[in-house]
């Protein structure tokens, strides 16, 4: 019987007969996988607290056929705060989706593991959250081999096709977005300024840029929409 010990950070759950529950979980060692939470929703559960959504826990595996077990877990932050305001859930709920529709069985990616933990713990102790959520999707593609150019130019736009700022286009293409010089401060400042430095910074009028940013994401992850974001 296989054992290994993981910090995981729950990206999704769904109920699995009366008391258990199946676990999408994304851990440091083993990448993304399944985890059959057994007796999770049992009032007396010792797994109740570290088989909750946001939460980042330690916990110690038996591989199954199927799934994973487990075996013992130990809270690290449950990250319950992000609950306590609308537009956080939302936000936290859809980096959770990004990463899960990202990520295969078993794949890993030590720095996107740091990101999210990092990602989770500031969303939990913010309000305004778009700033925080645009610097953490031009890292997270920046760490999958997708980083955008960005680059000051005569006539910017943003080509969502050639991977970045070109200078304005003679004919028409598609997915092309105009930019402003503040759009394209904005920019190098999310990509290049750490999450935690962030707050320093004092950012307006956001939502043409991350519209812009959604569609890269999609584009060159080949994901068509994001269920959490139609809440809003």
């Amino acid at each position: 019987m296989e054992k290994t010990t993981a910090e995981i950070i729950v990206l999704s759950e769904q109920k699995y007969k009366e008391t258990s529950k199946i676990l999408r979980v994304f851990t440091r060692e083993l990448g993304k996988v399944s985890i059959l939470a057994k007796g999770a929703l049992s009032a007396k559960s010792p797994l109740t607290s570290t088989t909750q959504i946001f939460t980042n826990s330690t916990v110690k595996l038996i591989k199954g056929k199927s799934f994973y077990y487990i075996e013992h877990s130990k809270l690290l932050n449950s990250n319950f705060e992000i609950r306590s305001n609308y537009e956080n859930l939302i936000m936290g709920s859809f980096i959770l989706e990004l990463v899960d529709k990202t990520f295969l069985e078993g794949e890993t990616n030590e720095k996107v593991f740091e990101l999210l933990k990092k990602m989770l713990l500031l969303i939990s102790k913010k309000e305004d959250v778009m700033p925080l959520v645009m610097a953490f999707e031009l890292k997270y593609m920046s760490f999958l081999g997708y980083r955008p150019k960005i680059r000051e130019c005569k006539n910017s736009v943003f080509s969502v096709l050639d991977g970045g700022i070109i200078e304005k286009p003679t004919e028409y293409q598609e997915k092309c977005y105009k930019l402003s010089d503040k759009d394209i401060y904005y920019l190098n400042k999310l990509l290049y300024t750490s999450l935690d430095e962030l707050e320093e910074e004092n950012f307006t009028e956001l939502s043409n840029l991350q519209n812009i940013i959604l569609e890269y994401i999609k584009y060159n992850l080949e994901i068509s929409e994001f269920n959490s974001l139609l809440l809003i």
